[in-house]
C-alpha cells in the first residue's frame, strides 16, 4: 500500500454517486480531501519559495523542484 493508498482509505471514497445520503458524507471526504490538498500545497510553495533562490545546493535542488511542480500545475507563474 503506497501513500496515495492509504490517503484515500483515510479520507474515504469522494466521488458522487446520486444518492443524496451517500453524497453528503462524499462531499465531507470530498472537502477533506481538498483542504489536505491544499495544506501540501502550501507548503510545496513555501519550500518553492524559501530555497529556489539558495546558494546551497541541496536546499536550492529541493526549491526548484518545487518550483517546477508548481509550475508544471499552472499554478506559478
Amino acid at each position: 500500500m503506497n501513500m496515495y493508498d492509504v490517503v484515500n482509505k483515510l479520507v474515504g471514497p469522494i466521488d458522487p454517486v446520486g444518492d443524496s445520503c451517500v453524497d453528503h458524507k462524499r462531499l465531507e471526504n470530498l472537502e477533506e480531501m481538498t483542504d489536505l490538498v491544499n495544506r501540501l500545497l502550501t507548503d510545496i510553495d513555501n519550500i518553492a519559495m524559501a530555497n529556489k533562490g539558495r546558494h546551497e545546493a541541496s536546499m536550492k535542488k529541493a526549491g526548484v523542484h518545487c518550483d517546477e511542480f508548481l509550475t508544471a500545475l499552472g499554478i506559478n507563474e
